[in-house]
């Protein structure tokens, strides 16, 4: 009988047997370590009386007792009382190591698992054959049994498990705090609470109930919250855009943003669309897709849905579980969207003012002010990230776009014209839009019945027509000055050209009179060819200029 066994047999007829450690058992044995003869009364006088019935047995466990004590405890001191277990512990007994391997590739050889009854059925098939004795179903089984966790997942296919249990993985986040890149993750989900379905009825659905989409951008260091954009469908390339555009996007309110380095995106269409692709490589940013099937590589903006639904979702009325089987059906909505939108805003200005523990100990916003930058970028070339223009023909009251009125007083120099409009996409008419005038920006036109077009005031609209008589007034009086200067340039042109013309036939004339004329010749004419000479002489051309010069050239020579 082994050791071990003996004493703990020995143990429990003693009443003294718990499931000892090494120092547990020191403290029972007592005097009996230091004692050289000890009998079976020394032993049962350590715990309740106790009568053994079979002396036989009992002698066996004094004798294997006293071995124990003194060959573990007197030669390796209280590491000789520590529990010892089998040497053959985790092995199979009775069947040959070929024979276990041959088991173990059976039950790891097909991605669909196998009953323990077929692969024992395979297994004594194969050992037939082999010449090898044949194993028992208890033996399979405790070798199918004895198979790893991680072994079983991969050999079934099943990645994402593994991934999730036993993927060998290490933490960025030095990494991350020593990268002075500005990386930003962006991803989408349904939000788990029942919004009222605000849209046209022939697009409303029969409850008038939804669940939105939200839209997160994260900035992967400071973990600030860049953007969020509700949607009552998926979002699209253009939600994305918009997205994109917000978090760049510096003003008032929002003093973290600029043009990052590097975008993390899953492999969604959306997100990997031409539009995105296009402007990402005009802005000069590297679009980076993550591996399919490893959302930790984008973890910040995972764990942040996460703490949205903890923290904001589950204190809210009309919040469904995101688990199907846990998700109360009696739940109603309550909030609209854009009220839901008035949360998540409260939300984030808080979260952005807590003190965050992988932080330092410092709040977001403080450490984007502290460890972070980006590059600030011009409005103007942002606009490509909104919704696709439209067309639209611009009224005295301004300009109509999804059922609202927008205006600027900037409108009045394009009333009557076609202009496009550009604006974020968003689940409602949103309070502004970009107007455009033959690729020129115009200005970003507010809804009427917006907060800001409330605000307009009639001084505003005296002062809006005033500037637009005058631009238009300016306009005829430049088209007028033009035409009053191109006929003065054409008058002195033409003065110009006449001044000219006089000087040349005035030299000529002088040139003309300075030649010597030609001798006479004397001409004899009868009385009867006078008359015809006479009219001979009043049709003759008058006399070329290089035959005056010749006739002078030979005077001159005679």
């Amino acid at each position: 009988m082994p050791v071990v066994s003996s004493k703990i047999i020995l143990l429990k007829k003693a009443g003294l047997y718990t499931k000892l450690s090494m120092v547990s058992r020191l403290e029972v044995l007592g005097e009996l370590t230091d004692t050289l003869d000890v009998t079976k009364e020394h032993i049962f006088a350590l715990g309740p009386a106790h009568e053994p019935s079979d002396h036989t047995h009992d002698r066996t466990n004094m004798r294997i007792f006293r071995r124990y004590r003194v060959a573990e405890y007197r030669l390796h001191g209280l590491a000789g009382l520590a529990p010892k277990m089998r040497s053959d512990r985790g092995s199979s007994h009775g069947i040959s190591p070929r024979m276990r391997k041959i088991v173990l590739g059976l039950r790891l050889m097909r991605r669909k698992r196998l009953r323990v009854r077929t692969i024992h059925h395979e297994a004594c098939m194969r050992a037939r054959l082999l010449g090898e004795p044949e194993p028992s179903e208890w033996q399979v089984r405790m070798v199918c049994a004895s198979i790893a966790d991680p072994d079983k997942l991969l050999s079934e296919g099943r990645e994402k498990e593994f991934k999730n249990k036993y993927a060998i993985t290490y933490t960025m986040a030095p990494a991350d705090a020593r990268n002075p890149q500005m990386v930003l993750e962006i991803d989408h989900t349904l939000v788990d609470v029942l919004a009222i379905d605000r849209r046209p009825k022939k697009y409303q659905k029969k409850s008038g109930e939804v669940r939105p989409w939200l839209t997160l951008v994260i900035e992967r260091r400071s973990r600030l919250i860049m953007a969020a954009i509700f949607s009552y469908d998926r979002p699209d390339q253009y939600t994305v855009a918009a997205a994109i555009r917000e978090a760049i996007l510096i003003y008032p309110g929002k003093p973290y943003g600029g043009v990052p380095d590097i975008i993390l995106v899953d492999n969604g269409k959306e997100l990997l669309s031409h539009h995105i692709q296009h402007i990402t490589q005009e802005l000069h940013i590297i679009l980076r897709p993550c591996i399919r099937h490893q959302p930790q590589q984008k973890g910040k903006v995972e764990r942040t849905f996460g703490t949205l639904n903890t923290r904001l979702w589950s204190s809210l009325d009309g919040y469904v579980d995101s688990d199907d089987t846990k998700r109360n059906p009696h739940v109603k909505a309550k909030y609209t969207i854009a009220e839901l939108e008035a949360k998540l805003c409260e939300y984030i200005q808080k979260y952005h003012h807590e003190v965050h523990s992988q932080l330092n100990m410092c709040t977001p916003l403080q450490y984007w002010v502290e460890n972070c930058y980006a590059e600030p970028i011009d409005v103007r070339r942002l606009d490509a990230l909104l919704t696709k223009a439209e067309g639209r023909e611009v009224s005295k009251l301004g300009v109509q776009y999804r059922k609202r009125l927008y205006w600027n007083r900037e409108l009045g120099t394009v009333i009557g014209k076609h202009v496009l409009t550009r604006a974020t996409p968003s689940y409602a008419a949103p309070d502004e839009i970009e107007v455009y005038y033959e690729d020129r920006w115009v200005c970003t036109a507010t809804a009427a019945d917006s907060e800001k077009g409330k605000a307009v005031t009639a001084e505003e609209v005296r002062t809006a027509q005033q500037e637009q008589r005058q631009q238009i007034r300016q306009r005829i009086h430049e088209a007028r000055d033009s035409v009053i200067n191109a006929d003065a340039e054409i008058a002195k042109h033409q003065q110009e050209q006449t001044k000219k013309g006089d000087q040349s036939t005035l030299a000529s004339e002088e040139a003309t009179h300075d030649l010597p004329s030609a001798p006479a010749q004397p001409q004899q004419v009868t009385p009867k060819e006078e008359p015809q000479g006479r009219q001979n002489s009043r049709h003759a051309p008058p006399p070329d200029l290089f035959n005056v010069l010749r006739a002078h050239y030979d005077a001159e020579q005679a």
